[in-house]
C-alpha cells in the first residue's frame, strides 16, 4: 500500500470529470442527506486520487477499507468511514465504495445523494379529522381517536394506524399543541420566556411581593373555627432575602398596606420599585393611582406583573413553595393538594369531637417567623451564599416620613363648608375654612376615627381635625367596618344558596303553589241560606254542613 500512504499524506483534488454536477446541488437536500454525501465524498475522492497514480478503482476500494481497519488513516476520514458503515463495522465495504465512486464519475454530487426515501405512507382520508380530535382540550388518547373515527364511517381507521400517523407529526402539532394543552398552561410550560439577570441590580432596589393563602387550618382568633390565613411577603430581588410579613385573614389593601410599611420601617430603606401583581390587594387607590397614594409619597415605581403569568414572579412563587414545603408540612392540618390521606375530612366535627387539634394563630406566627429566619441564613445555589450575606450590601435609602404617619393612608378629599367627610365620617377644625373648595390630603388611622390629619397635597401639614356627629350604627374602627361587611357578604352568598337549594328540593312556597291549594279545595253549595233562610230549622241547616246534633243530646 505505499501508493495509498503517499497519497493520505499529500492529498490532492481530484480533476474536474465530465459531467459533474456544480456543488449548488446541495441545496436541494435536507441536512442528514448533506452530511451523508460530504462523507461519501471524501471517501470517494481518496480512492480517485489513487486511481489516477495509476491503481485501479477496485484495488483502491480494496486498500482504504484495510487502511482504515488498520488504522492508518486520519481521524476525519476514520470518522466518516464509521457514519457510513452499518453496525459496528469501521468501514463500508469495498463494493459499495466502489459503487459510489462510479456514481461519483458520471453524475457527480448528485450520484452521491442517498436515493432511499423509505416507505411511503398511504392516505386515508381521515388524517385531517384526526389531528383535530386529538387537539381537543379534553385530551383524549390515540386509542380513543381511532375509536371516534370509526364511529365516524372511517373503518381503516384502526388503533395502530392512527398511532402511527400521529405520532409522525411534529410535536408541536401534537402533544404540545397549544388547543391541546390549553393557552394559558402552553405559555407557561411550553414557550420560551425572558431570563432576567437580577444580578445586575443592586441590594434593596426591587421589592417583589405577592399574598399567598396558607394551605393549614388554623384556629380563628375570634370564632375558633378552622380557617386559613393569608401570608404576605416581599422579597428583595437582588438577595432574595424576605424583608417584611404580614399574617392576615385575606388578601386586601390594609394587608398589603402593613406588610410593605414593616418591610420598609424594619429596615429603614425605601425601594426604587415594587413588582406585584394587578390584583386588587396591590393594586388599589391605598397603593397607587391617586396623587397620595402610598408609593406616590415614597416615589416608589409600581410594577406589575402581566395577567396569569405566574413565571413573572417566579421568586416571591419559588419562596412560597418552599414554605409549605418545609413549614406548612409540619402541621396535622396541612390541607395542600398534595396530602395523601382523608384526615382532614369532616374537618369541623372532628375538631369538635378533640380527634384533631388546630394550631392557635400564634403558634403558626411563631412557625413562620422561624421558617423567615432560617430561609434567610441558608445559602442558596443561585447566589452561593445565605440571602443574608447579601443584605449586609445595602445601601439605605433612609425613610423621610416619621413611621406613625407611613402606617396611614391618605386620600383626596374637597372642603366643603369648613369640614371634610370620609366614610360617611365629617371632621372639622377652624383651619379647613381657609381651603373652602380646595382639595386637601386626609391622613386617617385605620384603627382609630376620632381625628384625621388634614396636609396639602404637597404634604404640609395644616390641622388635625375631629369626627363630628358621630353615627352610632357605624364601627369605631375601619377595620372592624371592613370585617362586618365581609361577614354581611358572606351571610349573603349562604342565604342565596339555601333559596337555591330550596328550590332545587321543591321547597319554596310561591304563589302559584297557593292557588293550586286554593283550586283543589272542595266548594260549598251556597252557603247564603244558612245565614239568611229562617224558614230552614236548626237540623236542615247543620245537614247542610254535614253535622250530625245527635252528639250533642244529653242522653
Amino acid at each position: 500500500m505505499p501508493a495509498l500512504a503517499k497519497v493520505l499524506k499529500l492529498p490532492r483534488p481530484p480533476a474536474q470529470l465530465k459531467g459533474a454536477a456544480p456543488a449548488s446541488a446541495l441545496e436541494g437536500i435536507n441536512e442528514h442527506q448533506r452530511r451523508i454525501v460530504l462523507n461519501r465524498k471524501q471517501l470517494v475522492q481518496i480512492i480517485l486520487a489513487e486511481h489516477q497514480a495509476g491503481v485501479s478503482i477496485r484495488v483502491a476500494a480494496r486498500n482504504l477499507v484495510a487502511a482504515i481497519v488498520a488504522g492508518q488513516v486520519a481521524e476525519a476520514t476514520r470518522t466518516a468511514a464509521r457514519s457510513l458503515a452499518k453496525g459496528s463495522k469501521p468501514s463500508p465495504s469495498h463494493q459499495v465504495l466502489e459503487r459510489w465512486t462510479s456514481a461519483y464519475m458520471k453524475q457527480g454530487i448528485n450520484g452521491l445523494i442517498p436515493k432511499h426515501k423509505g416507505s411511503q405512507r398511504k392516505a386515508y382520508g381521515w388524517e385531517a379529522r384526526a389531528l383535530e380530535l386529538y387537539q381537543r382540550p379534553v385530551k383524549a388518547a390515540m386509542s380513543t381517536v381511532a375509536y371516534w373515527l370509526q364511529d365516524e364511517g372511517f373503518e381503516s381507521a384502526t388503533i395502530s394506524r392512527v398511532r402511527r400517523y400521529l405520532n409522525s407529526l411534529p410535536a408541536r402539532l401534537t402533544t404540545s399543541a397549544p388547543k391541546r394543552l390549553g393557552q394559558h398552561y402552553h405559555r407557561q410550560n411550553v414557550t420560551p420566556y425572558v431570563v432576567r439577570d437580577a444580578s445586575v441590580l443592586p441590594v434593596g432596589f426591587i421589592y417583589e411581593g405577592d399574598g399567598h393563602t396558607c394551605d393549614v387550618h388554623i384556629a380563628h382568633p375570634k370564632t375558633g373555627k378552622a380557617y386559613r390565613p393569608e401570608l404576605t411577603v416581599w422579597l428583595d430581588v437582588r438577595s432574595h432575602y424576605c424583608v417584611g410579613w404580614y399574617l392576615d385573614n385575606a388578601e386586601k389593601a390594609t394587608s398589603t398596606l402593613f406588610s410593605l410599611s414593616h418591610a420598609i420601617t424594619s429596615h429603614d430603606h425605601v425601594p426604587a420599585a415594587i413588582h406585584v401583581d394587578p390584583g386588587s390587594g396591590f393594586k388599589n387607590k391605598l397603593m397607587v393611582g391617586e396623587a397620595v397614594s402610598y408609593c406616590e409619597r415614597l416615589s416608589i415605581e409600581f410594577m406589575a406583573a402581566l395577567p396569569g403569568n405566574a413565571r413573572g414572579k417566579g421568586l416571591v412563587e419559588g419562596f412560597f413553595h418552599i414554605f409549605e414545603e418545609r413549614c406548612g408540612k409540619r402541621f396535622d392540618t396541612y390541607c395542600g393538594h398534595n396530602r395523601t390521606d382523608h384526615a382532614l375530612s369532616d374537618l369541623s366535627g372532628k375538631v369538635k369531637r378533640g380527634e384533631i387539634i388546630l394550631p392557635t394563630q400564634a403558634q403558626y406566627r411563631d412557625a413562620i417567623t422561624a421558617f423567615i429566619d432560617r430561609y434567610n441564613h441558608t445559602a442558596q445555589r443561585g447566589l452561593g451564599c445565605p440571602p443574608a450575606d447579601l443584605w449586609q450590601q445595602l445601601e439605605q435609602t433612609p425613610l423621610e416620613t416619621p413611621a406613625e404617619a407611613l402606617m396611614r393612608p391618605q386620600a383626596v378629599r374637597v372642603v366643603r363648608r369648613g369640614q371634610v367627610e370620609h366614610d360617611r365620617r365629617l371632621y372639622r377644625h377652624v383651619e379647613l375654612a381657609s381651603y373652602e373648595g380646595q382639595e386637601i390630603a386626609l391622613e386617617y388611622n385605620l384603627h382609630n376615627d376620632a381625628y384625621v390629619t388634614i396636609r396639602t397635597l404637597t404634604g404640609q401639614f395644616i390641622c388635625e381635625a375631629e369626627q363630628v356627629e358621630p353615627k352610632p350604627w357605624l364601627p369605631a374602627s375601619r377595620l372592624e367596618e371592613q370585617e362586618l361587611k365581609r361577614l354581611k357578604g358572606q351571610i349573603a352568598r349562604k342565604e342565596k344558596a339555601i333559596t337555591e337549594d330550596k328550590a332545587r328540593a321543591g321547597l319554596a312556597i310561591t304563589h302559584e303553589h297557593d292557588l293550586a291549594h286554593l283550586n283543589a279545595m272542595p266548594v260549598l253549595n251556597d252557603p247564603e241560606p244558612l245565614a239568611h233562610n229562617t224558614r230552614a230549622g236548626p237540623a236542615s241547616a247543620a245537614s247542610a254542613v254535614g253535622i250530625d246534633l245527635n252528639v250533642f243530646d244529653d242522653d
